[in-house]
């Protein structure tokens, strides 16, 4: 999916897409994705987390092999709609499923692992995404893409199918409000909005940045796989236990500071080895915060609970990357730097965490049922 990164914002528009519908074309994979995430705990429970996960993905293929044969802006909006839907199940049902797995005391680290295999992705798919789209054209990014997608849902179904929920606790039904009084859970929420607000202003506005420097759409790629060889880093080395030595409040606010600084630094300056270094450094942040946040979920709830809190959390995920393209394309118009933007709301993150500190539980506080 990462492979889309460098394409997505450049061929919304070559199909004739302006500034604002471009950014509305980016955010709509997020705003399908986030209404579906909120209802994944329901899906989940119903179907499993196995069939979830194939059904999702098997969607989400059909919908990437349309981008290659749409002719318009809108039609590519209306597949982007039907994207997110589909892989809206997918996430909450696989991190709950290996959430239950996982003992407290390394959830910090075997989340680090999970993100290991994001970082991969992150690391080569913008590149291949980039340098394909030079060279065999972006239709051939979207048909790798959709197969990519379909023949992993078949090996999920293949290597999982007799595991089912056997491993974990079956998912329930759990109000929304039951999650949300829980101070642990907000505060994971918030900076898992902050970080995908910069997030989706990032992949929104550095394509377009990049293209108006002169730079290759492998250049492009190669900004992106920056921060994912930065997050790697933090991912596979001793830095993931960190959380689960020192508690997660220190490495999630150190990871969204270094995000929103990241997103600021960019407006200094075009060249790029300048701008690798400050993909890297947020990218070092990335590798921080997103372990520590879902690990911090982990924590918060019972092994029943977690398709709905994974659902909730990947919701808040989606929404900071549905307005984070929007109010900046908006924003755009009157000359407000995007970056500047997603910089800003994260930064804004940090300090919303700094007044929930005191209300920040152990991680111990709740037993496992």
């Amino acid at each position: 999916m990462f492979s889309q990164l460098p394409i997505i914002s450049p061929h919304a528009s070559l199909l004739g897409a302006g500034v604002f519908m471009t950014g509305l074309t980016v955010a709509m994979y997020s705003l399908t994705n986030m209404v579906g995430n909120f209802f994944a705990g329901r899906v989940i429970s119903l179907t499993g987390k196995v069939n979830a996960i194939f059904g999702g993905m098997l969607v989400a293929g059909a919908a990437v092999s349309g981008y290659a044969m749409v002719n318009g802006p809108g039609e590519f909006l209306l597949l982007r709609a039907v994207h997110g839907l589909g892989t809206s199940v997918v996430v909450p049902a696989a991190y709950a499923y290996l959430g239950n797995l996982v003992s407290r005391d390394r959830r910090g680290k075997e989340m680090s692992k999970t993100g290991i295999a994001i970082g991969v992705a992150a690391l080569i798919g913008p590149a291949f995404g980039g340098i394909m789209k030079d060279r065999l054209g972006v239709d051939f990014v979207f048909w790798f893409v959709a197969a990519s997608l379909a023949a992993t849902a078949l090996l999920v179904r293949w290597i999982l199918r007799d595991q089912l929920d056997s491993t974990a606790a079956k998912e329930q039904a759990v109000p929304l409000k039951t999650l949300l009084n829980r101070r642990g859970l907000v505060t994971a929420y918030i900076a898992a909005f902050s970080l995908m607000f910069a997030k989706g202003t990032m992949a929104f506005s550095l394509p377009l940045y990049a293209d108006s420097l002169g730079y290759s759409g492998g250049i492009t790629g190669a900004l992106f796989s920056s921060f994912a060889l930065a997050a790697l880093l933090v991912f596979a080395t001793p830095l993931n236990r960190v959380s689960d030595r020192v508690g997660r409040f220190g490495p999630l606010c150190t990871g969204l500071f270094l995000i929103g600084s990241s997103l600021i630094l960019l407006l200094l300056s075009g060249n790029l080895a300048y701008l690798l270094a400050v993909m890297f450094l947020y990218g070092i942040g990335f590798g921080f915060l997103f372990p520590t946040a879902t690990a911090l979920v982990l924590d918060q709830t019972y092994p029943g609970e977690r398709g709905t809190a994974f659902g909730l959390f990947y919701g808040v995920f989606s929404l900071g990357v549905v307005v984070g393209p929007v109010l900046s394309g908006f924003l755009a118009m009157w000359r407000v730097p995007s970056f500047l933007v997603g910089g800003s709301v994260a930064l804004l993150g940090v300090f919303s965490l700094l007044l929930l500190k005191a209300g920040v539980p152990d991680p111990a506080a709740l037993e496992e049922k």
